[in-house]
């Protein structure tokens, strides 16, 4: 099953306008996406909130080790931090990720959360979200935005798909933000695979 994730990277094709990201659905087998959600689900993950001119947001978040998993989650989360996965995604976006870190966090966005137009921190080469809520609808809100290069103008809003991943590389010109969420139902969920430059 890890092989097809990698044959599925292998096969994606880069976004380059506004600016380079992938959308690829499906990239991780259901029942994977499924003992995340649970485990996600179960963690009493950490609140944080911000309102500053560069960037607001108010969400939920923890590192995934810091959090109890189930053997599949624990196996998976080492596949997705291993050097093999590292080398997929550095083929995919033509980021050299050879020496960076890896961290990888759960993420909930509860009813009224959101995260502002922005630019990721400079030390952040490539973000990866995969997202684990089956059957999200529109109007739950929760859509990653993207932005024109100036951080105005959208472009296009992508809806969180059960088992999909969106893959950004950052530069000067990523804008993009996640809408607020709509839904009292249940929060929006994730997983992120996030490389860093040391």
């Amino acid at each position: 099953m890890k092989s097809n994730v990698l044959e599925k990277l292998q096969k994606s094709k880069m976004t380059t306008s506004p600016w380079k990201y992938c959308y690829i659905p499906n990239l991780i087998p259901e029942y994977v996406a499924n003992a995340l959600a649970k485990d996600i689900s179960l963690a009493n993950l950490s609140s944080f909130a911000k309102s500053e001119d560069d960037k607001s947001y108010q969400l939920h978040t923890d590192n995934v080790f810091d959090c109890a998993m189930s053997d599949v989650s624990k196996d998976w989360c080492s596949f997705l931090s291993s050097h093999e996965y590292r080398a997929a995604v550095s083929a995919l976006t033509g980021v050299d990720l050879q020496q960076s870190s890896v961290s990888l966090n759960f993420w909930e966005y509860h009813q009224g959360d959101w995260l502002s137009v922005h630019l990721d921190k400079p030390e952040k080469l490539v973000n990866q979200v995969i997202y684990l809520n089956e059957q999200w609808l529109q109007d739950y809100g929760g859509a990653f935005e993207v932005y024109d290069e100036t951080g105005k103008q959208l472009v296009t809003q992508i809806m969180p798909e059960f088992a999909a991943s969106m893959l950004l590389v950052r530069s000067s010109k990523s804008w993009h933000a996640v809408s607020e969420i709509k839904s009292s139902v249940v929060p929006r969920r994730s997983l992120s695979v996030t490389f860093w430059r040391k």
